[in-house]
């Protein structure tokens, strides 16, 4: 092993076991996700499950009378952790879709953890990845309220 390759070892050896951090920490976080969504009771309005945990209700909700971008996405994680779909859907259209890509976090998080790399998806990562989370809320946000409007 040349000077310049022993130099890198350690970096390199750091890196991988920060990555493997990063992996366990998304891997703890996701899958405490799934099971405080499995332990709640979905509330039968369509939101106000997050009160559950002591959350306050929403404000936005309770001003407007329609649904801020995150309104029922906890009733439709705890009712998707169940498999009842098409209410998961009803309470908030991105429940259903975000609660899939949980479940590929951790997937993606217990081979980054086994095998080494990064625990968040490139395609996640950065600027791009959260361009791409702010355009998925507002549609999701935007076809949630016209839904509420048309009485769905």
């Amino acid at each position: 092993m040349s000077a310049s390759e022993a130099a890198q070892a350690p970096e390199a050896y750091q890196t991988a076991r920060g990555q493997r951090i990063e992996a366990l920490a998304v891997l703890l976080i996701v899958v405490a996700v799934l099971v405080v969504a499995r332990l709640l009771v979905p509330d039968p309005s369509g939101y106000g499950t997050h009160e559950q945990l002591l959350i306050i209700p929403c404000a936005f909700h309770w001003i407007t009378g329609l649904p801020c971008p995150m309104c029922g996405m906890t009733t439709a994680f705890a009712l998707m952790a169940r498999g009842q779909v098409l209410t998961a859907l009803q309470a908030n259209v991105l429940g259903p879709p975000l609660y899939l890509a949980t479940w590929l976090l951790v997937v993606h998080a217990l081979v980054a953890l086994l095998r080494g790399g990064a625990g968040i998806p490139e395609w996640l990562r950065g600027a791009g990845g959260a361009r791409g989370m702010l355009v998925l809320v507002g549609a999701g946000w935007f076809l949630n309220v016209a839904l509420r409007l048309l009485g769905c």
